[in-house]
């Protein structure tokens, strides 16, 4: 199917909505198939979407899932901001910030994006679960006892 898309573009370009379907087959296959090189197209093809349609969240979500993929999180923060200004409230681009974060050992800016993750989505485990792991690396011991009692109190119902 991606050789087939290739093909397409080479005839007659393609749009931000092409574009993006193709960066996610190519994600797919990097992930899949452990193939860095087809995770470094899907960043350059979800580059081209950007460009071509800039105010959709969507297509900036899954290129900062790529960057961050590709252990470049301060990119994929910069992508998570723009989503949560053109699409405020949406709880997992605040996880998926947060997940950057903590890579790039900021933690606690992370802290707060897992919180207000949790704000927009009250029972998101990885949310929660991140949070409690971040909260630990802070030396925070005793929020994250309790956000991971909290956890467990929820997995228990």
């Amino acid at each position: 199917a991606i050789l087939e898309m290739k093909q397409a573009v080479k005839k007659g370009g393609m749009d931000a909505n092409f574009s993006y379907n193709l960066g996610n087959a190519l994600f797919t296959k990097g992930v899949t198939m452990g193939k860095r090189e087809a995770l470094e197209e899907a960043v350059k093809v979800f580059l081209d979407a950007v460009n071509m349609k800039p105010d959709d969240p969507d297509i900036r979500t899954n290129l900062g899932i790529a960057l961050n993929e590709l252990n470049r999180p301060a990119e994929a923060v910069a992508q998570y901001q723009e989503v949560m200004r053109l699409q405020p409230g949406d709880g997992q681009t605040h996880y998926n910030c947060g997940n950057a974060l903590v890579m790039q050992g900021l933690t606690d800016q992370a802290i707060e994006q897992f919180r207000e993750a949790l704000i927009l989505l009250p029972n998101h485990y990885d949310s929660s679960y991140n949070l409690s792991m971040t909260l630990m690396k802070a030396e925070k011991f005793e929020e994250s006892i309790e956000v991971m009692e909290n956890l467990l109190l929820y997995e228990d119902e």
